[in-house]
């Protein structure tokens, strides 16, 4: 029996009582033995891990809170990692097919938080389900 495809998994724990699973399935070249392939899949899955993981966990979370912009902008940067995102999240939730309401969480959050990329679309993307029930 000769393979012709693998499927390789990794699971890490970036944090306490958090686990993460990355995996792929491969097909073989000719001349690629299967050994070497599942090797190779590895170190791809492990240097994804460290891009996507270990840089923001470097970080420690109370930096994470208390980081600043710059010192003219008074507002807290808030990152997609922090937990205060899921419950800005969660408020707009609560407020669905108010349309004031979710305004206002808006600009209460855009008063005192300055949103990563991640953080920011994830709050937008709860505004726009929030506003079509």
């Amino acid at each position: 029996m000769k393979p012709t495809t693998i499927d390789v998994q990794i699971t890490k724990c970036p944090k306490q009582y958090e686990a993460v699973r990355i995996g792929m399935q491969a097909t073989l070249d000719p001349e690629e033995t299967v050994e070497n392939a599942i090797k190779a899949a590895t170190a791809q899955l492990n240097a994804l891990y460290v891009e996507m993981y270990q840089t923001k966990a470097e970080m420690p979370q109370n930096a994470q809170k208390t980081a600043k912009t710059d010192s003219s902008d008074k507002r807290e940067k808030l990152t997609f990692e922090d937990g205060r995102v899921q419950q800005i999240v969660s408020r707009i939730d609560k407020v669905r097919g108010d349309a004031a309401k979710v305004d206002e969480i808006l600009k209460q959050v855009n008063k005192y938080y300055v949103l990563d990329a991640n953080a920011q679309k994830a709050i937008d993307v709860a505004a726009q389900i929030a506003l079509k029930i």
